[in-house]
Order: structure tokens, then sequence, then C-alpha cells
């Protein structure tokens, strides 16, 4: 038997959690891998979907099929050793939620400790060498440019049926020009679309100062070293740059999409290194300490993209 997550909406773009139960001969239960928690293996079905695809114990809602509206989803589940024995569900979508759309830029990477400096620098005349400075961290990347269009569709038989009409929307990365389709709700539907810029990497900390010698001899004892200071953070990346087209009859698409195109944070600085302890005399005092070292400085903000401002212009389906 097929089960799924009922709490989950048949929407485009979405995942829905599936399973299957099986009664053996024996009246005992056995549930798939995943959603229902069991130990068979998923490999003993064969799954097809029509308007979907199955991916993961999940089955992900095709946002439209060659631009027609995708008006239900087909599930058809089989054991392979006996094809005969086998379950379906029928859902119908329904474009009246949320759709999300993630177009985020990549974070800088945070700085790292190269091996060969890890090992504590070496003492030069009695006073240790001052400890490393921190590597600044990675800045974060500019999210990509994109084109958003958007075209109000009207079609009688699904209006009929779900009383509403529908918006298609493209969306290009005109960087990559790869592109993404859907249909939302005209009244009802919401895009999210998240095109930040990364956040940049943390910076690391600075390298520890090394100690005094101790007083041996006519030689007193000598000063700590510093401590390194710590590496910057890096320069958040900038937000997308988003441009919007309507048709004519989408006017109010701005009312159903939210948009998030903020620069990227900075990173996080490295702090100073930890200083050297002043070496020791024999009447049981110590020569002077040296200094903690500086905090890095945090990166810079990346610069927001502005809030676009629609143009309206003829728009036809690619």
């Amino acid at each position: 038997m097929l089960k799924y997550d009922e709490k989950e909406m048949v929407s485009p773009g979405n995942a829905i959690k599936i399973g299957i139960e099986t009664l053996t001969t024996s009246q005992k239960k056995l549930n798939t891998k995943g959603f229902l928690k069991g130990n068979t293996d998923w490999n003993n079905y064969d799954v097809k979907v029509n308007g979907g695809t199955f991916i993961n114990n999940a089955v992900f809602i095709d946002t439209c099929i060659n631009y027609q509206i995708n008006r239900e989803v087909l599930v058809i589940a089989s054991l392979k050793l006996k094809p005969e024995l086998m379950d379906s569900l029928k859902w119908e979508v329904t474009y009246d939620n949320k759709v999300d759309w993630n177009f985020n830029a990549d974070n800088g990477k945070d700085a790292r400790r190269r091996i060969l400096e890890r090992v504590a620098p070496v003492r030069l005349f009695g006073t240790g060498i001052r400890g490393k400075v921190g590597y600044s961290g990675e800045n974060g990347y500019d999210a990509d440019s994109l084109e958003l269009r958007v075209l109000k569709v009207h079609d009688s038989l699904f209006y009929k049926s779900f009383g509403y009409d529908l918006y298609a929307v493209w969306i290009t990365n005109m960087s990559k020009k790869h592109s993404r389709f859907t249909y939302i709700a005209a009244d009802k539907g919401l895009i999210v679309l998240q095109a930040k810029g990364g956040n940049g990497g943390r910076g690391v900390d600075g390298g520890r100062g090394v100690d005094g010698r101790d007083q041996s001899g006519r030689k007193s004892a000598a000063d700590g070293s510093d401590g390194g200071d710590g590496g910057g953070g890096g320069k958040g990346g900038n937000g997308s740059v988003i441009h919007i087209i309507l048709g004519e009859n989408a006017k109010e698409f701005m009312d159903r999409i939210i948009i998030d195109n903020n620069g990227g944070v900075g990173g996080l600085p490295g702090e100073g290194g930890d200083p050297g302890l002043g070496g020791k005399n024999t009447d049981g005092t110590n020569a002077q300490r040296g200094n903690f070292g500086e905090t890095g400085l945090t990166g810079l903000n990346g610069k927001s993209g502005e809030i676009p401002l629609p143009i309206y212009d003829t728009v036809r389906f690619k």
C-alpha cells in the first residue's frame, strides 16, 4: 500500500515523501526506508510518476509539462518480483501556495592556518619572534543577475475547476543562461525569491607569541614576544540585480512575490594571538610578557541589490 505525507501540499516544486507498506503471507508488515521508517529497500520496487519525478523516497512535483498546466500527479508502485502487485496514488495539483526559488550566491571559505604555521616561531637572541598574523577569510561571491518574465494565463477548463487564473513565471539566470518556469495562482499564490550575496569567510586567529629565554649565566631573562594579529573577515558578496518584465495583464503580480537580494554579511575576524611569557630570572622575577595581538577587522557587508521596478512589455510563451 502506498502512503504519503499528507501535511505537504501537492504544488509545483514541492517534494512529497512516500512509502510502501507491504503485508506478508504471515501478516507481518514491512515498511520501506525513509518516510515510513522501515527496513525494506526501495530497490525491491518500481516507482513510476506522471507529472513528477521520484528521487530519494519522495515525489517532486513538476512545475509544468511543456508549458502545459499540470493538473494531476499519478504515482504507480509495483513489486519487481511480482509486477502484478501494485498500488497507485493520484493527486490534484494546487497552485495557490508558496514557491521558493533560491539563487543565493556561495559563501566565502573560512581561512585556515597552514600546517607549517602551526609550529611555534623560534626564538631570536633569546626573545621569541612575534606570532604569525592570521590569514583573511575568503570574500563571499556576488549573486548572479536575474530576469523575471510574467504573463497572466486564463485557461477556461482550469478556471472552471479551480476558480482562478494563473501567472506563468519564467526566471533566467543571466550569467549561466539557465531558466526555471512555474505557474502560481493569480490571486493566492506566492513566489519567494532569494538572491543574496554570499557571506564572507572568517579570518584565522593570530599565532601565539614565543616565551622569552630564562636567565642563564650572564644572560638575563628575555621578554616574551607579541601575539600575531588576527586575520580580517572576508567581504560579503553583492546581492543580485533583478530585472522584472510584466505583461500588460500581469500588473498585480508584484503583490505575489517577495524578494530578498540583500548583500552578504562580512566575515568575522580572527582573534589576536596570545602573548609569549617573559623568561624567568634566578631571583624569581620574570621578564616582561609580550602584548596580545590585535583582533582582525570584520569584513564589509556586500551591497544589496536595488528593489526592482517592473517594466511592462509584451510577454509570450517561449
